[in-house]
């Protein structure tokens, strides 16, 4: 997931490109000449450079980090793993009843706070009460 997620920023270059392009059509290119100019008069033309690359770079790396946040999340990794019967640490497909992993045995279950009733060790609310673990 994480490969596909670079993937999908990588292939998403070309449209920054366009949006680059579109915004140097819509500034003015007189405020952009004079901006160059300015830095060429002073001998800082290359810093210009410099921070084009670096608002790239910032803006790849938000883009990645967002995306690991929002769709890769641990908590919800966990509810898929909860929800397809599969062991909570070592992602082994356990039957529903079973209490712990025969695999790595690791306890699936632990007494809810709210009404005591058996719930997922790492689920988000109790399966019994609903409330908030």
């Amino acid at each position: 997931m994480l490969v596909s997620s670079h993937l999908l920023i990588v292939v998403f270059i070309p449209v920054l490109i366009k949006i680059c392009e579109l915004l140097y059509e819509v500034i003015p290119q007189k405020l952009l000449q004079h901006i160059i100019w300015f830095l060429e008069s002073i001998g800082l033309v290359a810093i210009w450079h410099y921070l084009v690359i670096a608002i790239a770079i910032a803006a790849a790396m938000m883009l990645i980090y967002l995306f690991q946040k929002k769709l890769f999340s641990h908590d919800k990794e966990l509810a898929k793993l909860i929800a397809k019967g599969l062991c909570q640490n070592c992602v082994v497909k356990i039957s529903p009843d079973s209490p712990a992993c025969p695999q790595c045995g690791f306890e699936q279950f632990h007494p809810c706070k709210h009404c005591n009733e058996m719930t997922f060790v790492y689920g988000v609310h109790c399966r019994v009460c609903g409330q908030l673990q």
